[in-house]
Order: C-alpha cells, then structure tokens, then sequence
C-alpha cells in the first residue's frame, strides 16, 4: 500500500476524531482552530506509526486508534457528568469502574459513539485498497460500498453538528460563569 496515501487517510481520519472532541469539550466548532491546536498532534502520531510499525501498521493503528477512541470516551463522559477534564488522579481510579458501571451506562449518549466512526471507516476502506489489490472488479463495487457509507456518515456527522446536540455543563459551572458574567 502506498504510505503517502495510507498516511493522508489516517491524519484526516484522527483529524475527524479530535475535531468531535473538541465539540464534546470545549463546543468548539470551528474547525480553524482545530487544524491550528491538533494538526501538529495528529502528525506526530502518523509518522511516528509510519516510521515503528512498517508492517504491521494497520493492525497497530486500528488497536492505537481504538484505545484513543476508549479514552477520548471516557474524558467525553466524565466531562459530561463532572463538567471539568478527567485529571490524573480521576483516570487512575480506573478499577472502581465495575462497581459504577451501571451508572456509567446511563451517562453514555449515543452521539459519543461517533469517536468510532473513524476506525470502521478506515477499515472499511483499508478492506476496499485491499480487494483492489486482488480483483479490481470487485473493487469498485467495493469502493462504491465505501462511498455510500461514508455518505451516511457525512449525513450523520451533519446530524450531530446540529445546535442540539453539543458537551453539557453541569448547573454549577453554569451558575459560577452566570456569577462571573454578573460581576462585570
């Protein structure tokens, strides 16, 4: 596989990733400021997959991008409840997590999910490069599959882009910044 093309599709992809979690957090949908925060990130990530695992670079970072895609959860959730980023602290009291894990569940939205939605896309994709390399045929019928999903993705990320859906503040981080906007 070509690794300037493997690479472009991996930076867009985790570009999508963080450009979601930063709605999540921060309800920040410019995406200006998300290639001027994150860019730098998302290289260093790709070309430090690019340069250690030449072959088995996918399955790595199918397995690095669903492990950032468990922890950018778990931040989106515990933000979402606690109003502030998880701390060092918080995440190392990981093991209580059993014992919550019901209350855990009634946190979860199923707009979170949408951190996912780069890894089934890439695999979908890295499955259509793949089967091109076998039957070119079928390939294109493949990468129209791709197309149609990545349509319905679009569809769904338009969907969630919506003013409704965005990161909730618990009522006292409101109240603090209405006490704040008093002042002035």
């Amino acid at each position: 596989m070509n690794w300037k093309k493997y690479s472009l599709i991996t930076s867009l992809l985790l570009l999508s990733k963080f450009f979601w979690f930063r709605i999540f957090i921060y309800d920040d949908r410019n995406p200006f400021r998300l290639l001027w925060a994150e860019t730098s990130s998302v290289l260093l990530i790709v070309v430090i997959f690019t340069l250690l695992f030449y072959k088995r670079k996918t399955l790595m970072y199918t397995i690095a991008n669903f492990l950032l895609s468990s922890f950018m959860l778990a931040i989106v959730v515990y933000f979402s409840y606690y109003g502030k980023i998880m701390t060092y602290q918080a995440f190392m009291q990981i093991g209580q997590v059993k014992d919550v894990s019901s209350s855990i569940f009634s946190l979860i939205k199923p707009q979170y999910f949408v951190l996912y939605l780069d890894l089934v896309i890439f695999l979908l994709w890295y499955r259509s490069v793949k089967k091109k390399k076998q039957e070119v045929a079928q390939a294109q019928l493949d990468m129209t599959l791709v197309k149609r999903l990545l349509l319905a993705a679009c569809c769904v990320v338009v969907l969630f882009s919506l003013e409704g859906v965005k990161a909730e503040r618990t009522a006292g981080i409101q109240n603090e910044t209405k006490k704040r906007n008093n002042k002035v």
